[in-house]
């Protein structure tokens, strides 16, 4: 019996090789694995959206302006959330208060001296005093505005338009003044409830980011949708009406195919490709730690931080 096996240089493991990588850099790029799969993560202060062929996502603030009857709720914003300065009455100047960050450092100075000594390591105990001398001889320069490669366009006009998200609500000179109610839909890895009426505007917002950035971003339309597969990356310590509410927000109302809600922790795993790992996840307003075993987050070791604003 006889056989042709092997004997023609096409049939080489080498040249089956080179064929397949040819025909795969031939394919258009839609064809690419992961091309019909969108992953979405969405956070306290941003949303992540992108292809699963792509190599970054695409990152859209997670905050919308909805113009609104007055009166108007006031946004607050967080300035000087590490060191709190306060107005002086007598001089109107601004002056530090007794921040507990410092006493918790200065405890953190007193064990490291500690053991420094103990294992005969020089100690520099004026170390505060030559930084602060040293830094106060630079004083800072002054751009003018038309220089600054980071200026800012601030929105000052009102316009007609309702509703504003991502960079555009973010540009908002004055929102309270304008009569928008700038709010974010997700804190502490849930709905944000506590500036919401509701949990179906809180819906609507997201709906809003999503299908807008899907648009604008990637070109995909409503009609699209059924095409598509959904990857929903969640907290690790999640809440079940959170999420929920999300998958019947994407697979229900918006229309995708399918969807897979997969941790925080074991997408980073996954995207490192290890399947053991210690992560640690800060955010804006959690910071969240849990270990990865064989591919399974142990769910005795997830542990999470709120900072409250």
């Amino acid at each position: 019996m006889s056989t042709t096996y092997l004997k023609s240089e096409s049939q080489t493991i080498w040249a089956r090789n080179a064929k397949n990588k040819a025909s795969e850099e031939n394919l258009p790029t839609d064809s690419r694995r992961g091309s019909q799969v969108i992953v979405v993560h969405p956070g306290s202060r941003s949303v992540l959206i992108g292809k699963a062929s792509d190599v970054s996502p695409t990152s859209v603030p997670n905050v919308v302006a909805r113009k609104c009857k007055p009166p108007v709720p006031e946004f607050v914003r967080i300035e000087g959330a590490s060191r709190p300065r306060k107005r002086s009455s007598d001089t109107g100047e601004e002056t530090l208060e007794q921040d507990p960050f410092d006493e918790k450092i200065s405890a953190i100075t007193i064990s490291l001296r500690d053991r420094m000594k103990f294992y005969k390591l020089r100690v520099t105990h004026n170390a505060t005093t030559i930084a602060s001398t040293f830094n106060e001889q630079f004083k800072p320069e002054i751009i003018a505005e038309y220089n600054d490669p980071f200026r800012v366009e601030w929105t000052e006009k009102v316009s007609d338009e309702d509703v504003y998200f991502g960079e555009k609500a973010l540009r908002l000179a004055d929102p309270q003044k304008a009569g928008y109610a700038l709010r974010y839909p997700i804190y502490a890895a849930n709905f944000n409830l506590r500036d919401y009426p509701s949990l179906q505007v809180v819906l609507s917002d997201l709906e809003l980011i999503l299908r807008t950035t899907l648009q604008e971003k990637f070109e995909v339309d409503s009609k699209d949708y059924k095409d598509y597969s959904v990857i929903l990356v969640i907290p690790d310590n999640y809440d079940r009406t959170y999420v929920r509410e999300f998958v019947n927000l994407l697979l229900i109302t918006m229309g995708f195919k399918q969807i897979c809600a997969q941790q925080e922790s074991l997408a980073a795993t996954y995207g490192a490709g290890i399947s053991n790992a210690c992560v640690v996840n800060i955010g804006a307003t959690t910071t969240s730690v849990a270990c990865v075993d064989e591919g399974m987050v142990l769910a005795d070791t997830r542990y999470g931080l709120v900072a409250f604003d």
